[in-house]
């Protein structure tokens, strides 16, 4: 066998060999070791197994192709030991970044060495060089970067061997020899390959280092095989420190930190490195205290809190058989959740009494044979008893008899490992009351899931019941009524299937049970298109939401109305659709007759407007007939009514009436004079049958006759006949007797027209010889002013004439003259009252001056204060105002006033009191004049403001007056929007008086009103009176002067 055989067959070995390492691995690959140690044993063997390739092929084509394929495992063997070193010391935790890094460099060799043809960046000048034996291998120059990739894959190396030394360093003693055997391969391993790629091999451009790598594979897989670890502890060691839930720390007799799992240095926040190889006092001070009680012959125990967490401490001696005391195990436990747990069950049972004794349902925990152990407050309050009363009692006795088997059988489920629903049972109290409850059972379990005892929960329903029991009733009440609608109604859902009925829908259908309908849609029922129709008109509503109303004609007589409501879910989302079937025929009906009965009186009320605008009684007969036979369809008709002579006249006819013709008298026999003597009106729609018919109008068929009358009043009648039979109704007949009510009062109006325009007339003519003698009436008062006054001037001044000679006359004729004197004074006084009169009454004007009512009272008085005096009478003046402002005639207005005063001098006996009063009141100004008096009997007071009434009493015989006086005042005060009032008690005195509103200031602004005369222009005032005193009466003398006092030289008679 030559070397190149040789070589080839350990090349083969070593590949094969690496195959079978790397499988057995991945059947471990849970492993993050074993499954960098098949990553390894893959590289390798790709190396020699294409190495071989090279070898066997002949050509430098061949072997350049199968060295690209060889390069990838050659440049990642270095990092796959890496990897596997990392793994297996423990050294850290290779992160996805980290490796990624690492993977950089030799991901690019790669690609430069299957590329390496166009740039020759990874090596140069590959040629066939003779080596040992004379065979030809392929060798190639290194470039820059082949160069990197071996400083790199040195570096790898290294700190693969660097990871070995320090986990060497780790170990306890027990296991110091295998870690320097394995640190031993590795420092052959980092030899073999320097001297792989120096001129220090013996084997000259012929690669060995993948057999020498599959030989290392070998023992540390022997190692791996029989459960030790790299770094001198065993795989099972590894996987139970590691994963230990306790932290965990082993150490020398001199307490120096040898091994240490990661729980304990996440529990202390110490890296492990720093724990390894130094004294644990001082890494973790707070092992202090527990290391100073250590001894290798005992166990210590401690707890104490470190890092928020209560931690509880084993310390334990580690002896061997053959060496003894070794050092000691620290065992650490994290108890805080104990603690936890131990402190929330004791929350937990505190909260299960609280919640127990305060429920608001009655707890029972009974035993497996029903004694109860234990209840709450309201479970005792429930059954009427007491907590220790019901304890050691059978909860089956608190049961209705009939109950008890089920609750026994509930319990046995319950025990059998069954779940029991919620069910209604009753308790029996000790009163022996029936309480219904709701109950619920459940079984409580140890730990282990050994029963210990049965809870019952019991809520009392009863209030519950009485409401279920009140629902019921209301929903059995609105069941029936429901069903006892008359309207149909059906509800259907989305999908437009009826889920609710009422009876009236089953009897329209004449199914006798609503499970002949639910479940069911319109095309079960109805036609296809019928249902189709019903179809859209339910999806319009369920997809629009809203409501829809509709009439719909079921057949050739009823209508029906349709409404469609929506029924809305939770959600707001449409769940179904409310149908409602009213028959509104009846309705319809109505309406239609409603809308006939308004169109008649439409009818009417256009009859009405022609009739009333026509006050002629010619016309509005013909109107009224015609509209009569229009609106009845009549053939022919006439009105007849009562003339002068109280008979039936025909006034106007229409159609051919043979028996009379209008202007004569109509006969009263037939329909129409049994109409009349009856004072009812009649339809005969068959004159066959009536006997008083008498024929007239060819071909009639029928008669309808109704009396026209007016408060009981006949005033006429009106016949119309017909020739065809469907033509007079009873509906025609009642319209045409409202119509003839109508005409009625249409034909009395304008009877009553005729005869208030004959009565106007005459009024008029009454009017024109009323003011004609009105006429007459002024003309005479001008004859009275003008032409009596004359005669009168003249014979009083021939009476003062003779004053002056009074001393020649006898005294009887100084007697004459006196009372010629007095009656030219009464004369002088009638005409001035009547002419005072008359000017009030002929005033039309407006009143556009201010009067002072206060000035005015003061004149008065002034005026009187003589008279008063004469008479020793006590003139009172009781003014309370400074001015009193109306709007008015001062002139009227004094003479009112004077008229008071004179009339309560004049009939106040002498020596008597007369109180002048002016005053405000009610925003009215209030002028009185009272006196002590004759007074007025009570009986004569009605008349007192008649013209030229007096009423006579006792004490007034020789008191002249015209009895025109007050009357004058009344039409004043009343011509200024004031009022008169008095009160008069016979021989007690009277008071008489007016009221007069006070002007507001807008209606002085509004009118521009002058202000009248004020007080202190006596002379104008007196100028104006004395000039009306002398236009009436052409006298020197005042007129009341006149009345009450004859001319001085009769005095002495």
């Amino acid at each position: 066998m030559t070397d190149q055989h040789l070589i080839i067959a350990l090349n083969l070995l070593a590949g094969a060999t690496a195959v079978i390492l790397m499988f057995r691995a991945l059947k471990r690959r849970d492993e993050a070791v074993m499954l960098a140690f098949a990553i390894l044993m893959l590289t390798v063997a790709g190396w020699a197994i294409t190495y071989v390739g090279i070898q066997a092929v002949p050509t430098l084509e061949a072997k350049a192709t199968l060295h690209k394929i060889k390069q990838p495992f050659a440049l990642t063997m270095p990092l796959a030991w890496f990897i596997f070193c990392v793994h297996y010391t423990r050294a850290y935790r290779l992160r996805p970044t980290t490796l990624g890094t690492l993977l950089v460099l030799p991901t690019i060799s790669v690609i430069l060495a299957l590329s390496n043809e166009q740039h020759n960046l990874l090596y140069s000048n590959v040629r066939l060089v003779p080596v040992l034996g004379g065979w030809l291998e392929l060798i190639e120059d290194v470039s820059f970067m082949g160069i990197l990739t071996l400083v790199y894959s040195a570096f790898l190396l290294l700190y693969g061997l660097y990871l070995l030394i320090q986990s060497a360093m780790r170990v306890i003693g027990t296991y110091r020899a295998q870690v320097r055997m394995v640190l031993i391969m590795g420092l052959m391993i980092f030899i073999a390959a320097l001297m792989e790629y120096s001129s220090l091999s013996p084997f000259q451009h012929i690669n060995m280092l993948q057999v020498f790598m599959a030989g290392i594979g070998v023992l540390i897989w022997r190692y791996l095989l029989t459960g030790h670890r790299i770094g001198g502890t065993t795989i099972s060691y590894d996987r139970v420190i590691t994963t230990l839930p306790d932290a965990m720390v082993v150490l020398d007799p001199k307490r120096y930190v040898v091994s240490v799992n990661p729980a304990f240095a996440n529990m202390f926040k110490v890296p492990e490195l720093e724990l390894l190889g130094k004294p644990l006092k001082a890494t973790v001070p707070i092992m202090a205290d527990l290391l100073g009680r250590v001894t290798p012959e005992e166990t210590v125990s401690d707890d104490f809190e470190a890092f928020n967490r209560n931690i509880a401490v084993n310390c334990a001696p580690i002896e061997s058989p053959n060496t003894g005391f070794q050092g000691y195990v620290i065992l650490c436990h994290d108890i805080t959740r104990e603690r936890d747990t131990q402190q929330s069950l004791i929350d937990a049972e505190r909260r299960y009494r609280a919640l127990f004794d305060q429920s608001n349902d009655a707890i029972f925990i009974f035993d497996s044979n029903g004694i109860i152990l234990l209840a709450n407050q309201l479970a005792c309050d429930l059954l009427g008893t007491t907590a220790n009363a019901i304890k050691k009692q059978d909860i089956f006795d608190f049961l209705a008899d009939n109950e008890v088997m089920d609750l026994r059988q509930r319990v046995q489920h319950l025990l059998d490992g069954y779940n029991m629903p919620i069910a209604e049972q009753t308790l029996i109290a000790l009163d022996s009351s029936r309480i219904p409850v709701e109950v619920s059972i459940t079984l409580v379990t140890d730990g282990e899931g050994r029963p210990l005892n049965m809870q019952m929960v019991a809520r009392d329903i009863r209030d519950r019941k009485r409401a279920q029991n009140v629902v019921a009733s209301e929903r059995h009440l609105l069941r029936t009524l429901f069903d006892s609608m008359p309207d149909y109604i059906l509800m259907v859902d989305t999908k437009q299937r009826y889920t609710l009925v009422n009876e009236s829908l089953l009897d329209l259908f004449g199914l006798e049970s609503a499970d002949e309908f639910l479940g069911k849609t319109a095309i079960d029922f109805y036609s296809p298109e019928k249902a189709n129709e019903l179809f859209e008109k339910t999806e319009e509503v369920i997809e629009s939401g809203f409501a829809m109303s509709e009439e719909e004609k079921r057949d050739d007589y009823t209508w029906v109305l349709v409404t469609r409501i929506p029924i809305f879910d939770a959600e707001e989302n449409v769940s179904g659709v409310l149908i409602v079937e009213r028959d509104i025929t009846e309705s319809r009906m109505m309406n239609i007759e409603l809308q006939r009965s308004l169109e008649q009186l439409m009818i009417l009320r256009q009859v009405d407007e022609e009739v009333t605008h026509t006050l002629h009684m010619e016309s509005v007969g013909i109107i009224a007939l015609d509209a009569a036979l229009r609106l009845s369809r009549a053939t022919a008709g006439f009105i007849a009514l009562d003339n002068e002579d109280d008979q039936l006249q025909v006034q106007y006819v229409i159609g051919g009436y043979n028996r009379f013709k209008a202007g004569e008298v109509l006969p009263l026999d037939g329909i129409t004079g049994r109409v009349v003597r009856n004072l009812t009106g009649e339809l005969v729609t068959n004159i066959k049958l009536d006997d008083d018919y008498i024929p007239d109008v060819l071909d009639t068929t029928g008669v309808m006759s109704i009396p026209i009358m007016v408060q009981d009043n006949l005033l006429g009648v009106m016949e119309l006949v017909t020739r065809r039979n469907d033509v007079f109704t009873e509906d025609i007949f009642q319209f045409i007797s409202l119509l003839a009510n109508r005409i009625a009062i249409a034909l009395d109006n304008a009877k009553l027209y005729e005869l208030t325009s004959q009565q106007l007339a005459e009024v008029q003519t009454l009017n024109a010889n009323l003011r004609e003698l009105e006429q007459i009436k002024t003309d005479m008062i001008r004859i009275a002013s003008h032409d009596l006054k004359n005669p009168l001037g003249v014979i009083d001044g021939y009476l003062n004439m003779l004053e002056m000679d009074r001393e020649l006359f006898d005294p009887v004729y100084l007697e004459y003259f006196s009372s010629m004197q007095r009656a030219v004074v009464r004369m002088n006084k009638i005409l001035s009252d009547i002419l005072s009169l008359e000017r009030v009454e002929q005033y039309t004007g407006g009143y556009t001056s201010l009067v002072d009512l206060q000035f005015l009272a003061s004149r008065t008085l002034e005026e009187f204060v003589s008279q008063a005096e004469a008479k020793s009478q006590q003139l009172d003046r009781e003014v309370d105002v400074d001015t009193a402002t109306i709007i008015g005639d001062e002139s009227q207005v004094y003479e009112a006033m004077t008229n008071l005063v004179s009339n309560a001098i004049k009939y106040t006996p002498e020596g008597g009191k007369v109180a002048v009063r002016l005053y405000e009141e009610d925003e009215d100004w209030v002028f009185e004049v009272e006196d002590d008096g004759i007074g007025i009997p009570e009986d004569r007071q009605d008349r007192l403001f008649e013209p030229f009434y007096r009423a006579k009493a006792v004490g007034t015989e020789k008191i002249d007056g015209t009895g025109l006086g007050l009357h004058l005042v009344k039409k004043i005060i009343e011509r200024h929007g004031g009022q008169m009032f008095y009160n008069s008690r016979y021989q007690q005195g009277s008071l008489f008086g007016f009221r007069m509103p006070q002007p507001r200031p807008e209606r002085i602004d509004a009118l521009h009103i002058p202000v009248g005369t004020k007080a202190g222009d006596s002379e104008a005032v007196e100028n104006e009176f004395a000039s009306e005193r002398l236009s009436t009466a052409d006298s020197p003398h005042d007129v009341s002067q006149n009345e009450t006092s004859p001319p001085n030289f009769f005095d002495d008679l």
